[in-house]
């Protein structure tokens, strides 16, 4: 008896070691199987990532290429309407030379005018004959020499003005007038106290609403639906602003990718970056 159930606990135990070998081979192929499929799953999302960098890339070339495209159409566009300009210009100079011209050779081949007669010559003066008249002698006289006289000495008597002094004045000091000082001593304490009043304070009258009570429960629900409805509006419009500004983040920081870009190939590299008025960006 004791050898069989010494028998039976073996059995069991060996069936039970074996559950547990084989629970352990299952678990751990199982996790051998996650393992790879998460493996694979990374390898997929990897090829799926790199796919899709490669046709942004693709489409960012794309885009480049148009552009430059475009870019050189309008260069090509613009060389030839300054080309138009030039030869416009240079025959119009032209047609105005070969004006010039033609007007020189119609002003050459114009015959000159006949000469104007010349002036029939003038008379001669007849000469006038005029008498010599001489001016009789005039009699020849002498100023009669003038007597020299002296002017006589006239002397002027000197004067001295007489000294005057002036009498002195003394003014007497006027006499100072001292006031009495006054001491006026008045105590705060002993001055009689003012008696106070005191007056209770006015009831307010609380006012009667004019409305019932069911009118006013009304009007603060439409106002608190209200609020709620223009609340939520607000905020629908402010998450649809912050969805555009992301996005204007995201088309900005495309646009400076594409002006670097763009700008490789320009006179001066990202940091000068020279080009024409109109190439917009």
């Amino acid at each position: 008896m004791a050898e069989g159930l010494h028998t039976c606990v073996l059995f069991v135990m060996y069936l039970y070691l074996t559950f547990k070998f084989v629970q352990a081979k299952v678990d751990a192929r199982i996790a051998k199987e996650k393992e790879a499929a998460a493996k694979e799953d990374a390898r997929i999302a990897k090829e799926k990532e790199a796919a899709d960098k490669e046709a942004k890339e693709a489409k960012r070339k794309a885009d480049i290429a148009v552009r430059r495209e475009v870019e050189k159409k309008k260069q090509e566009e613009m060389v030839a309407r300054q080309r138009a300009a030039d030869e416009k210009a240079a025959a119009s100079e032209a047609a105005a030379k070969a004006a010039d011209e033609i007007a020189a050779k119609k002003v050459e081949s114009t015959p000159a005018p006949a000469p104007k007669p010349a002036p029939a010559p003038k008379p001669a003066p007849v000469p006038v004959v005029v008498p010599e008249v001489s001016a009789p002698k005039l009699p020849e006289f002498t100023v009669p020499e003038i007597p020299s006289f002296s002017a006589p000495d006239i002397k002027i008597p000197s004067f001295s003005v007489p000294k005057f002094a002036a009498p002195k004045f003394d003014i007497p000091a006027a006499p100072t007038v001292s006031a009495p000082k006054a001491s006026y001593d008045f105590d705060v304490k002993k001055a009689p106290s003012v008696p106070s009043f005191s007056s209770p304070a006015p009831e307010k009258v609380k006012q009667q609403p004019s409305e019932s009570q069911e009118v006013r429960d009304g009007k603060a629900r439409s106002a608190k639906d209200k609020f709620k409805n223009l609340d939520n509006e607000a905020k629908a419009i402010e998450q649809k602003a912050d969805e555009a500004r992301q996005s204007a983040k995201a088309a900005k920081k495309e646009a400076k990718v594409a002006k670097d870009d763009a700008c490789e190939t320009r006179t001066g590299g990202k940091v000068l970056c020279i080009r024409s008025l109109g190439s917009g960006y």
